[in-house]
């Protein structure tokens, strides 16, 4: 059984003044030996022609910056708090729709998909890119990064030029992308037993269907209650 998780009061502080002051972008912890290192790690994950690249980028600072946290959460409102705390005015507040949502993208990835573009007001397009996406993940997430890098810049620069789809459907796209991207990197000294699943994929695709925040919010606790072990 895990322990409920506590965090100290000086990186509490310092998670509410990331919450408080710079863009997540800016912030870069460089005191723990997992963290984020932007300097050597951007120029290998970024794809600059993807317009929504930063939003990976926000996601695996925040990512990073739980990481470095000594904690150990044991259940979903304890995640969903340190989350919260992470985000600051950026997150929305858990609820019990969002916990049902999250915990069926989880427990069934693929047919969540199938009810989230019911309503989701996507094309179709959109939605056979996004649907070919999710299925050829797992496949994705085995290659080298190199190699996975070059195929999901190939998809981005396709949409990119894309005629028939439209451009909020676009950003919804190359959002999910560019978390993708930044998921799948790993740092040779970064814990790499923080796998990215295609339930991840699909919550990043229920959030940015809404807005970049809710995006980065639900692909960042889907990975954190799967890391821990945490289910609902």
């Amino acid at each position: 059984m895990k322990n409920v998780f506590l965090i100290p009061a000086g990186l509490l502080s310092a998670v509410l003044c990331i919450a408080c002051s710079q863009d997540i972008g800016e912030v870069v912890n460089t005191t723990d030996n997992n963290a984020f290192n932007l300097k050597s790690a951007v120029a290998t994950v970024e794809n600059k022609s993807n317009p929504f690249d930063s939003v990976g980028l926000d996601y695996r600072v925040l990512l990073s910056s739980y990481q470095s946290l000594d904690s150990s959460p044991g259940t979903v409102a304890e995640i969903s708090e340190i989350v919260s705390l992470l985000m600051g005015e950026k997150a929305v507040v858990s609820d019990p729709a969002m916990q049902v949502l999250l915990s069926g993208i989880l427990s069934h990835p693929q047919d969540s998909l199938i009810s989230i573009f019911q309503d989701s007001g996507l094309s179709n397009d959109a939605k056979t890119v996004l649907s070919g996406f999710v299925a050829n993940f797992y496949t994705l997430s085995l290659q080298p990064f190199p190699e996975a890098y070059n195929e999901i810049l190939t998809i981005e620069n396709a949409v990119n030029s894309s005629l028939s789809i439209p451009e909020n459907d676009k950003r919804v796209i190359l959002t999910v992308t560019s978390l993708a991207r930044y998921s799948l990197y790993h740092e040779c000294c970064e814990d790499t037993d923080w796998d990215t699943s295609v339930g991840n994929i699909v919550a990043a695709i229920a959030g940015a269907i809404q807005d970049r925040n809710l995006a980065i919010q639900y692909i960042l606790s889907t990975r954190i209650l799967q890391h821990e072990g945490v289910t609902f």
